[in-house]
């Protein structure tokens, strides 16, 4: 078994701590696309230029958003991994290089942060119109229609979302060089 496949496998073992993940990520993309397309929107910047609290809301609410999502995926991921130490550890055992178990868990996360992306692009920009609407509703501005898919918000919420997915990658390759060789011996003296 080729360890991309064992990565499915395990994606598929591990399904409801996966999803989890794999909605969360999901979630964070459209809500960060959607908020990057109406900052980058000029005919809604251009109807709520004169309320500065909404402006500079525009402008800060991407970092915000990005910083809270970043956090919470990386402490979630970190959870999970806590809860698969055995598994891993059991992969030890039966003889697998750290770097072998190290890249099944990157399979995982680009399986399912890729997946999570394009699923909340796809999503993003169906709900891109609707999202416009009732933020022009909230704020009081009237005659826009358009709501184009701009590339800057493309852009940013691929690169992004690829940052974070590097990051819960870095996360699994730190857990597994932290597996330690004692706990391995001492497992294998009780088997």
């Amino acid at each position: 078994m080729s360890l991309f496949q064992l990565a499915r496998k395990n994606i598929q073992e591990h399904a409801i701590e996966h999803l989890q993940h794999f909605v969360f990520i999901s979630c964070s993309v459209i809500v960060y696309f959607l908020l990057v397309s109406i900052q980058y929107n000029e005919a809604v910047v251009g109807a709520i230029k004169h309320k500065w609290l909404l402006m500079n809301f525009l402008y800060y609410e991407s970092t915000i958003t990005f910083s809270f999502s970043c956090l919470f995926i990386l402490y979630v991921h970190a959870r999970f991994m806590k809860k698969r130490q055995k598994e891993l550890q059991s992969y030890r055992l039966t003889g697998m290089k750290r770097k072998q178990i190290g890249l099944i868990l990157c399979y995982e996360q680009v399986m399912i942060g890729g997946g999570a992306l394009v699923f909340g692009l796809l999503h993003g920009m169906l709900f891109l119109k609707l999202f416009t609407v009732i933020i022009l509703k909230v704020t009081g501005c009237q005659g826009i229609s358009s709501a184009p898919i701009t590339i800057h918000a493309f852009l940013y919420t691929v690169i992004l979302i690829l940052i974070v997915i590097l990051l819960t990658t870095g996360q699994c390759y730190r857990c597994v060089y932290q597996l330690s060789s004692v706990d391995s011996n001492e497992v294998k003296g009780k088997v």
